[in-house]
């Protein structure tokens, strides 16, 4: 699929350049971040009610992993024609 149409399937609208679809985008992983903060937040509390429960540390550490996979795609990205 080209990639015009991949965006346009995901913001289900007409995209008319790389430069809207980018911009889109960016807006889209900016609003994810401040979500992935919120959500950090309600998982701390949970945790302060049962700090003994390793649980709460495991999911943080895949949380961590795939944060790191998400940077590594970012930061080796070979620019896309």
């Amino acid at each position: 699929m080209n990639p015009r149409k991949a965006f346009e399937q995901v913001l289900g609208e007409d995209v008319q350049s790389a430069q809207e679809a980018y911009t889109r985008s960016v807006k889209m992983v900016a609003n994810r971040l401040e979500h992935l903060k919120i959500t950090l937040k309600r998982h701390a509390a949970k945790y302060q009610k049962d700090q003994h429960n390793w649980g709460y540390a495991g999911d943080l550490e895949r949380a961590a992993e795939l944060l790191d996979d998400i940077d590594d795609f970012l930061s080796e990205m070979p620019h896309r024609v």
